[in-house]
């Protein structure tokens, strides 16, 4: 198998920021899959370590979440990346920069023209359809996280990566848990914020929600 190169640009012992880098072989640039902002305690935006938009072949966003998706634009200020993401993912992004944008009191390094462009540049891919940006073929399968989520599955010199981005493995009343039956990975990149986590049944928690809205009501 030819070498792989992964570079956790955030996301990497911490909750949110997900931006992973990835190359393989002779590959003279990365994929990146998200590129995403944290927040600290003073609740000031936290971008990713930095990586030179020509280094970069192209970028892929799993889903329209800020910790995804809300430092993609800085990308955008010099360059024109291909950028992969489902159709409602697009559309929720741009709905969810310009509020950031918008409601943010701290300096950002980008603007509404840098989101103009990145949506410009956008490949619109339904699940399971497949394109090739430079020398990365890319396939998005439903990640069953919100509705557009994606993970990503690259396939460049022989090497298959899944990127799993958040993804959720039950059945919600908004989206179905992903179908991976057969996929076969050489690296696979998880998201596991709660990977040793044991949660109540899904009905039970909506059950208290409702109880509790009728609280507040009453």
């Amino acid at each position: 198998m030819s070498r792989v190169s992964i570079r956790v640009l955030g996301g990497g012992h911490e909750v949110g920021r997900a931006a992973i880098a990835v190359k393989v072989g002779d590959s003279s640039k990365y994929l990146l899959l998200d590129y995403g902002v944290n927040f600290n305690e003073r609740d000031e935006p936290q971008l990713p370590l930095h990586i030179r938009p020509s280094d970069l072949a192209g970028l892929v966003v799993t889903h329209a979440h800020l910790d995804h998706v809300g430092a993609t634009p800085l990308l955008y200020t010099t360059a024109k990346l291909p950028a992969v993401m489902t159709l409602l993912t697009k559309n929720l992004s741009e709905i969810m920069v310009k509020d950031f944008l918008k409601i943010s009191s701290y300096y950002l390094p980008f603007v509404d023209l840098s989101l103009k462009t990145l949506m410009d540049n956008t490949i619109d891919l339904n699940y399971g359809d497949e394109v090739r940006v430079d020398r990365y073929y890319i396939k998005l399968i439903n990640a069953g996280h919100i509705p557009g989520s994606a993970m990503a599955y690259v396939e460049v010199d022989g090497v298959k990566i899944l990127y799993t981005g958040d993804v959720n493995t039950i059945d919600t009343r908004l989206v179905k848990k992903p179908s991976i039956e057969g996929l076969e990975a050489d690296v696979l990149i998880i998201e596991s914020t709660y990977g040793n986590a044991n949660h109540p049944p899904r009905s039970l928690i909506e059950k208290e929600f409702i109880e509790s809205i009728k609280e507040v009501i009453e």
